[in-house]
């Protein structure tokens, strides 16, 4: 035996988490669908900021402790589905300026109300319908000036990411 003994300690080691990263003001930077849930991997369609749909560019999202909300600015992307044609217009009813509440929970970003959405308003879980009183987004990494979302859209994914301002 000797002088050593063993000493066993317990460290816990609290740091940010989703809901600490999720606070503040946030701006489109791409978004894409593809057909699996590997990020930009076989895109059908990407959007970048700055690109053909520049309107989107001014769009800002805005979580609080508890709340979000969306604010278009000049215009937005507006499609055929949503009653007009696919080009930069006036956002339409529900997808206008609104508050909405919103959890985060582990991976899942979810929000609620008609009209709550990021980036694309078509685009809500299992579908492309565009019609949803809450959707949930997969977090697929966070930190403090990037967020990359996904939705499944019913077997095609539709991956957000937003900077932060």
């Amino acid at each position: 035996m000797g002088p050593y003994s063993e000493v066993i300690q317990s460290i816990t080691i609290n740091g940010p988490t989703g809901s600490d990263y999720i606070l503040g003001t946030w701006k489109p930077y791409k978004y894409a669908v593809w057909s699996n849930d590997t990020e930009f991997v076989g895109d059908w369609f990407m959007y970048t900021a700055g690109g053909g749909r520049v309107c989107l560019d001014d769009d800002r999202f805005t979580f609080t402790s508890s709340t979000f909300s969306t604010s278009h600015g000049s215009d937005t992307w507006v499609e055929g589905r949503q009653g007009d044609s696919d080009s930069c217009g006036t956002p339409i009813a529900p997808y206008i300026d609104g508050d909405f509440t919103y959890s985060i929970s582990g991976d899942n970003l979810k929000l609620v109300g008609a009209g709550a959405y990021l980036m694309l308003p078509k685009a809500v879980n299992g579908s492309e319908s565009g019609s949803a009183d809450e959707r949930t987004y997969v977090v697929k990494s966070i930190n403090d000036t990037d967020v990359k979302l996904s939705i499944n859209v019913g077997g095609n994914f539709w991956n957000i990411w937003l900077q932060k301002i």
